[in-house]
């Protein structure tokens, strides 16, 4: 069922959906490389909401608990796509992560958005690819709210400072695109230097940068932020 309510005063579309069937026994066929950057897809929406500017407290309890349950479902899915448990809490987590995006998404998907239109790649993966950087980017703009995420990735903070533990939670997500096989740079994708400079203005103008905690407005903090994507 699809509301009919009109939304033009709100910033929902009129197709907002009243309801989602969350039914893990349709996505056990669907190729791992799709699994992976879909979940990424998800872990990118949570993290984002978690440590937006205009994060706010119900976002950032469905981003926190998606968070959770990604690092915890997400292996098992990449592992063995046909674990209906892993499949069904990726599922939760999704529906989690979407409603948590209320407060917004941040750079990630900034340059997500630019390198999938120039390029053709899949956006979940490509938002994988930038979340570590972007966590980094961000870290000063956003601590409090990168100790939650580290915490919510399984990293034992006790004992660091909260610099080391934003530190940690970008590098759990790093890791983790290891342990399950995602690209860890958009070079293994085709992505070429020639792209480099449209990259950087695609990043800086797209829309998506509204709620990320940091200005992004410096080309040169851009530019290191792109190379590292590379």
């Amino acid at each position: 069922e699809i509301s009919t309510r009109d939304w033009s005063s709100d910033v929902c579309s009129s197709d907002l959906p009243n309801a989602a069937i969350l039914d893990a026994t349709l996505t056990t066929r669907l190729p791992k490389g799709l699994s992976i950057g879909t979940g990424m897809d998800a872990l990118t929406h949570a993290i984002e909401a978690v440590v937006s500017k205009t994060h706010n407290p119900i976002a950032s309890a469905h981003g926190l608990q998606s968070i959770r349950l990604i690092s915890d479902y997400l292996p098992r899915v990449a592992e063995n796509g046909e674990d209906i448990e892993a499949r069904q809490q990726m599922q939760v987590a999704a529906v989690l992560a979407g409603w948590a995006i209320s407060a917004m998404n941040g750079m990630a998907h900034s340059i997500a958005h630019t390198v999938g239109s120039l390029c053709h790649i899949h956006h979940g993966t490509a938002c994988g690819i930038a979340l570590p950087h972007a966590m980094r980017f961000n870290r000063d703009f956003a601590l409090n709210e990168l100790v939650s995420v580290a915490q919510a990735l399984g990293v034992e903070v006790a004992g660091m400072t909260p610099e080391a533990a934003a530190d940690a939670a970008a590098d759990a997500v790093a890791e983790l695109l290891i342990r399950i096989g995602h690209p860890t740079r958009y070079s293994e994708l085709g992505v070429t230097d020639e792209m480099f400079e449209q990259i950087i203005m695609g990043t800086m103008t797209d829309g998506a940068n509204y709620g990320n905690p940091r200005p992004v407005s410096d080309p040169a903090a851009i530019g290191e932020f792109v190379k590292a994507c590379f």
